[in-house]
């Protein structure tokens, strides 16, 4: 069995330029690892002290954060959202108690049904009328877009019960947990997405294609390990 933490990645030029870049913003990112570990997803500080080069060779904690940013990057073009988009609503569902599987698989399917609510059929069609929405505008806008708009619409909507009902037909059995994002509306969701990106949990476009490059080497690498 391949031992990850010894794995020598040849990183070209730049993909160098992207972990020193990457490393450099991470000094002021004191409570990005925590942030990250209530996400479940790497031990923080382990994380940020590991996103150096040593002689070409990445620590274990640095191989696990950049799986973590590429597996973000993966299911955000999946879901046709920008990878910083993503992370600012995985981050706005963390803080409202919602897992971040609920958010993604939600995602997925609010889409699916605006979609199909646009074409004339499917299960949020009549949602997306009593809401006010109008199906076809929604489907033109991204999926950070249309949460946002659908949150809005939420606010007008007085019983419990009737968010629950429509929640579940906008994003099936998620809806009732993505109750408690909703209820913070774009202004709650703006706000969420300003707060990650001061807490250095969105990335930008160069550094996510710097550690999609960076984790198809660890691949490969791992496999000739093997």
């Amino acid at each position: 069995m391949a031992t990850i933490g010894r794995v020598v990645v040849d990183v070209d030029a730049n993909t160098a330029k992207f972990v020193k870049k990457l490393g450099d913003s991470i000094k002021r990112m004191d409570t990005f690892g925590n942030r990250m570990k209530r996400f479940g997803r790497v031990a923080g500080r382990a994380f940020v002290g590991g996103l150096t080069l040593a002689a070409g060779a990445l620590s274990a904690m640095t191989v696990q954060g950049i799986r973590t940013g590429d597996e973000l990057a993966k299911t955000a073009k999946k879901l046709g959202l920008a990878a910083n988009e993503l992370a600012a609503l995985r981050f706005a569902a963390d803080q409202t108690g919602v897992p971040l599987r609920q958010l993604d698989m939600g995602l997925q399917r609010m889409t699916r049904r605006i979609a199909e609510a646009a074409a004339g059929t499917g299960e949020a069609k009549a949602a997306l009328i009593e809401l006010g929405l109008s199906a076809k505008g929604l489907a033109a806008q991204a999926p950070e877009k249309q949460f946002s708009m659908i949150a809005d619409a939420f606010e007008d909507v007085a019983s419990q019960s009737d968010k629950i009902r429509l929640g579940f037909k906008l994003f099936d059995s998620e809806g009732v947990a993505l109750i408690n994002t909703l209820a913070i509306g774009s202004e709650g969701l703006n706000a969420f997405r300003t707060e990650a990106e001061k807490l250095g949990l969105t990335l930008e476009k160069t550094q996510i294609q710097g550690i999609e490059r960076a984790a198809d080497e660890i691949g490969r690498a791992s496999c000739r390990e093997r």
